[in-house]
């Protein structure tokens, strides 16, 4: 019976990993210019700041000059300084 219970927890380990992968996937993912990244869900973004949900926190708050790079999964609207949006 334990070594059910073994292959279980062994089984159990190796879809967590390929569930993690999925979810990076999927991910929008912002690079700090510190070199960190954070992987979450881009929550809301304006002209001074990002809103980002992370595994470890909630509702952070990144302001742009701190960002490098930024992707998300989701589609954008971009507006240019001169009132144009693509």
């Amino acid at each position: 019976m334990s070594e059910c219970n073994e292959c279980h927890k062994d089984l159990f380990h190796q879809f967590s990993i390929v569930i993690n992968f999925f979810q990076v996937l999927i991910a929008d993912e912002v690079t700090l210019s510190s070199g960190d990244r954070l992987i979450g869900t881009v929550q809301e973004m304006n002209n001074e700041y990002i809103i980002i949900d992370t595994a470890f926190s909630k509702g952070l708050k990144i302001e742009h000059s701190m960002i490098v790079t930024l992707s998300t999964t989701q589609p954008v609207t971009v507006v240019f300084n001169n009132g144009q949006s693509q």
